[in-house]
């Protein structure tokens, strides 16, 4: 049998990826508006008569492409999914802007400025750094200095149709720094990547070590820590009735199905209300993020009453029962257990498949005093 707690990784997984989605939204956003900022502004400077470029025509038909296509990432990026395409779209559309203007620089035989040098430095890094977000660590440096080899070569085929002066040697300084930020950008990349790793693999350890491997649920351990660090809760204890009969007369599957089962049903009850746990073999532990003790006994009496509900694994005729003790919140984690624990066992003795509180507190006082499950057990936002 699968580990249920391994189902819990793909969720994590998940959960991580649509984290890293959304930072790259901001930053694809954030850049995707500078980028149209700046090529309004260039626009204007060719209009005002200011600029010195290679072609205006092309100029002015590249930069029309550029807001058309900004303006359509932004677009896609209303929705998280398509952060994987627009990043493509991105990286692909830089570098061939890029190349673009070094081979349009090259058929017109114009002699680039300071400012043109500079600009095509610019957007090459801008191409690097997309490449280190999309491209896999394995084939990063090779996608890098490939985009840095064609560059080049565009770039000093149009240079050397010219004689040798200060403009060569700045490009030179500047093919030189180009190079190593697109290394430092590479190594910061790979480095980025590693610590990701380490904190995957971290985050799977503790989730290893905090989960029950049949239920998924908390395990023991964990779930004390959890109560130890958040006082002041109302605790659920419960035990399956006569679950040494299950696995005598059909089995430890069949067993572990009732345990798969009554899990389930607890957390459905439970949802973001509280913590649940598997206190260890057929015990079970809830720990309710609202202080009343009156809505803890609701709770018990609606988990109980919807295990009662699961169909029984000797007979449709004997179904599922649990035994509930609930224990208000005492001075300390110790006694409040036991009470819960004490409380459970007179359910035990009392007959099985009922709740007892350790309070005094009787279920049905409890739904008379409460609304609803919803209403009346307080669901704190981010507590879980």
């Amino acid at each position: 049998m699968l580990p249920a707690f391994l189902s819990a990784v793909p969720r994590r997984i998940q959960q991580r990826q649509e984290a890293v989605w959304r930072a790259k939204r901001r930053i694809y956003v954030t850049g995707l508006l500078v980028v149209l900022l700046s090529t309004c502004f260039l626009m204007v400077v060719l209009l005002l008569g200011k600029g010195n470029f290679p072609s205006s025509w092309a100029y002015v038909a590249t930069n029309l492409f550029i807001l058309l296509a900004c303006g359509g990432a932004l677009l896609a990026l209303r929705k998280l999914t398509n952060v994987w395409y627009v990043e493509r779209f991105l990286t692909l559309g830089t570098a061939l802007y890029l190349y673009a203007w070094d081979l349009l620089a090259l058929l017109t035989h114009y002699h680039p400025s300071a400012e043109f040098l500079m600009t095509s430095a610019v957007e090459f890094l801008l191409a690097a750094a997309l490449l280190c977000l999309v491209v896999p660590r394995s084939r990063l440096m090779a996608s890098l200095m490939a985009l840095f080899a064609i560059h080049e070569v565009l770039n000093w085929a149009n240079l050397l149709q010219f004689p040798w002066s200060r403009l060569h040697n700045a490009q030179l300084m500047t093919d030189l720094l180009t190079f190593v930020i697109m290394l430092c950008l590479s190594l910061l990349g790979t480095y980025q990547h590693l610590i990701d790793l380490s904190q995957q693999e971290t985050e799977l350890m503790e989730l290893v070590a905090n989960t029950d491997p049949l239920t998924g649920l908390s395990n023991r351990s964990h779930m004390h820590a959890l109560l130890q660090a958040r006082p002041g809760r109302p605790v659920l204890l419960l035990d399956i009735d006569d679950f040494k009969q299950i696995n005598d007369t059909r089995g430890h599957d069949a067993g572990d199905q009732v345990l798969l089962s009554v899990a389930q049903r607890i957390q459905d009850v439970v949802g973001e209300a509280g913590q649940v746990g598997r206190w260890g073999g057929e015990e079970f532990v809830v720990m309710l993020f609202g202080p009343e003790v009156s809505a803890a006994a609701l709770v018990a009496e609606q988990i109980r009453a919807g295990i009662e509900q699961l169909p029984g694994p000797i007979s449709p005729a004997v179904p599922v029962t649990v035994s509930i003790g609930v224990a208000p919140p005492l001075d300390t984690l110790t006694r409040t257990l036991k009470a819960a624990d004490e409380a459970m066992y007179d359910a035990k003795h009392a007959g099985k498949n009922r709740v007892v509180c350790a309070a005094g507190l009787q279920p049905e006082q409890a739904l008379a005093n409460a609304e609803g499950l919803h209403s009346s057990v307080p669901t704190p936002t981010g507590e879980r």
